[in-house]
C-alpha cells in the first residue's frame, strides 16, 4: 500500500518543518534567520490565507481522537469535501512560492526535518489528494478512522506510560550508568513521549529552555575557582562545550535526547 509522497507539496509538513527551523534558529540566536522564518509564517499561514485553511483541515483529522467510528467517518468525509472546495491551483501556487523562498533563504536541510507523526501526515495528504487507486485509498481511510476513534492519551496517562516504559526500556542503558533520573530529565522524557503522540510545541519550548540553561551553566563553570585552578578539568570542560555547540546542528531524535540527558546530568554534577 506504499505510495510515493512528495513532502514538499504537503502543507502540514512544510508548517511543522518551519516550526522546527524556528526553534533551531532561536537556540542558535540567529535573529536574521528567525526573522526570515517569521516572515514565511506571516506570508503563508496568516488568517485568511489558503494554506492556513488547508492546514486547518489536516488538523481537524489528525487532532481528533477518542470519538466513535461513525463520527470519525463523518469528520473525515466532511474534511475531504472542504478540501476539494479549496482553490487547488492557488494552493499549488502558494506552495511553489514558499518552496522557492525556503530554497533561497533557509537551510538546504530544511526538507530533511524530522516530523514525529510524519506517517499520519503523509497518509492524510494522500487521502485528500486522492493518491492511489480506490481500494488503496479506502484502506488508508480506514487506518485514519481507526486512529481517530482510538483513545486519546492524556497528560496523566502519558506520564504513567512514560514512567513504566521510558525509564525501564527507552533509557535502560542510561539508568544502568546513573543511579536515577533528575527531575528535569524526567520532565524532558515525559514531554518528548507525549509530543510524539500529540503536539510537539510544549516539548520544543521545554527543550529550548533546557539547552539555554545547560549552555549558561557550562559557561559559568569556567569562572569557578576550582575549575580555573585545574588545567586538566578546564581543558575537558572546553571539549564538553564544543560538543554541546555541535549538538545544536543535530536532528532531534532519541539519540539526540540521550545526549541532552547526559548534559543535564553533567551540569548537575558540576553545580553540586
Amino acid at each position: 500500500m506504499k505510495i510515493s509522497h512528495n513532502k514538499k507539496r504537503n502543507t502540514l509538513f512544510l508548517y511543522e518543518s518551519l516550526i522546527r527551523e524556528y526553534t533551531k534558529s532561536k537556540l542558535n540566536k540567529d535573529e536574521k534567520y528567525v526573522d526570515e522564518i517569521k516572515s514565511l509564517f506571516v506570508e503563508y499561514f496568516s488568517e485568511g490565507k489558503v494554506l492556513r485553511e488547508e492546514l486547518k483541515l489536516y488538523r481537524s483529522v489528525l487532532d481528533t481522537q477518542n470519538i466513535d467510528k461513525d463520527m470519525a467517518e463523518k469528520i473525515l468525509a466532511e474534511a475531504k469535501i472542504m478540501f476539494a472546495a479549496l482553490n487547488q491551483k492557488h494552493i499549488f501556487q502558494q506552495q511553489s512560492s514558499m518552496i522557492a523562498k525556503i530554497n533561497r533563504k533557509l537551510t538546504s536541510n530544511f526538507f530533511s526535518n524530522f516530523v514525529p507523526n510524519y506517517k499520519d501526515v503523509a497518509t492524510v495528504h494522500q487521502i485528500f489528494n486522492k493518491k492511489g487507486n480506490i481500494p488503496t485509498r479506502m484502506l488508508m481511510e480506514r487506518q485514519v478512522v481507526i486512529r481517530m476513534s482510538s483513545p486519546k492519551i492524556t497528560i496523566e496517562e502519558g506520564a504513567e506510560r512514560i514512567d513504566k516504559y521510558v525509564i525501564h526500556s527507552f533509557l535502560n542503558s542510561f539508568n544502568k550508568k546513573y543511579s536515577g533520573l533528575l527531575e528535569n530529565q524526567k520532565s524532558l522524557l515525559k514531554k518528548f513521549m507525549i509530543s510524539s503522540e500529540e503536539d510537539n510545541a510544549d516539548f520544543m519550548i521545554f527543550m529550548n529552555d533546557e539547552l539555554e540553561t545547560i549552555a549558561e551553566s557550562l559557561l559559568n563553570a569556567h569562572k569557578t575557582a576550582e575549575i580555573k585552578a585545574d588545567k586538566e578539568t578546564l581543558k575537558k570542560l572546553k571539549e564538553v562545550r564544543l560538543r554541546f555547540e555541535s549538538l545544536k546542528k543535530d536532528e532531534i531524535d532519541e539519540s539526540y535526547l540521550q545526549k541532552v540527558l547526559k548534559f543535564q546530568k553533567l551540569v548537575y554534577e558540576i553545580e553540586n
